[in-house]
């Protein structure tokens, strides 16, 4: 049984191709091309629906597919002829990019380029694909994931906001990020049952996809 990956990806490019896109993935989840446990929301379906099913774990050149579309919202579109569209996935261990990189230009769309945020908290995995600086997720560095008297508090932010945040919640006085993460080590070592806790994870930033 896997950990399984929570992935946003954002994918920004020209209207004309951004809604082609949409709208391709769409008409490719509303089937099942062969039969699995994830139904027509597969991720395998797109590659079915792109004409790369044959690289779906084969021994060479192979592209992971192991998960399903959460969720896909309408495009929205920007100035300048400009417009995106977000996508929520969950896959086996990693956020597998490289199957909507191999669409794309399977597709010829060649203007869309896309980043990702992801969470595997088993593997404290906690990844920002930004390779193109389109800024979707500028700002998220850390992510807090806390339960204290019951009050469950969960934010994505910067260091320094995380800093005054910790700072706060355990009425401590710590001036840098590794003082809150010891701060909030003690507390948890201090709450061994887990009905309280305060985790920090801290985002790496990087510019290859890693599947």
């Amino acid at each position: 049984m896997p950990n399984w990956c929570m992935t946003t990806f954002m994918f920004v490019g020209n209207k004309e191709e951004i809604n082609v896109f949409a709208d391709k993935i769409n008409e490719w989840t509303s089937k099942e091309f062969t039969k699995t446990d994830f139904g027509v929301d597969w991720l395998g379906n797109i590659l079915y629906g792109a004409g790369l099913e044959d690289r779906i774990d084969s021994n060479e050149n192979s592209i992971r597919c192991r998960g399903n579309i959460v969720q896909i919202d309408d495009v929205y579109e920007h100035d300048d002829n400009i417009a995106s569209l977000q996508v929520i996935t969950e896959s086996a261990w990693v956020p597998m990019g490289i199957m909507w990189q191999e669409t794309i230009k399977a597709l010829g769309l060649d203007s869309i380029k896309f980043c990702y945020e992801a969470e595997e908290p088993g593997c404290e995995l906690y990844w920002i694909y930004d390779p193109d600086n389109l800024g979707t997720f500028k700002g998220d560095e850390v992510y807090i994931d806390s339960c204290m008297k019951n009050n469950f508090f969960t934010e994505y932010c910067s260091e320094e906001y995380a800093i005054k945040q910790i700072n706060k919640m355990l009425d401590c006085n710590e001036i840098t990020f590794d003082g809150v993460v010891s701060k909030c080590n003690e507390f948890n070592d201090k709450h061994e049952d887990g009905d309280e806790f305060v985790y920090l994870h801290k985002f790496e930033q990087i510019n290859v996809l890693m599947d």
